[in-house]
């Protein structure tokens, strides 16, 4: 399901948009409460797969010494195709527990 915006604002000034709206009864009227917010699909632009062990590492660290102390070693064990595949079926299932509409793996 598709949904669009059609306007934002007061009870009041929805009701004045609908009254100058021909064929308004074609739309499917959705009305929050005031203790309802919406809140859009998001998009994650992109996942670095092979770093998810790395989350949270080397916060005290600059770029060149975390790359170092970190991403170059736990890179090389990408070599055991097992190792991948575990931490890539970790990588996927946890992506699917938050509410994202897209993402690209790398």
């Amino acid at each position: 399901m598709y949904l669009k915006i059609l306007a934002i604002g007061t009870l009041k000034d929805y009701d004045n948009w609908a009254k100058s709206v021909e064929n308004v009864g074609r739309f499917t009227e959705y009305k929050l409460t005031e203790h309802q917010f919406l809140m859009p699909g998001l998009i994650d632009c992109h996942i670095h797969a092979p770093q998810m062990p790395n989350i949270g590492l080397g916060l005290d660290k600059g770029l060149l010494d975390w790359l170092q102390t970190y991403t170059f070693p736990l890179e090389s064990k990408y070599n055991d195709i097992n190792f991948a595949q575990h931490v890539y079926e970790k990588v996927i299932v946890s992506s699917i527990k938050f509410p994202k509409k897209f993402t690209i793996f790398f």
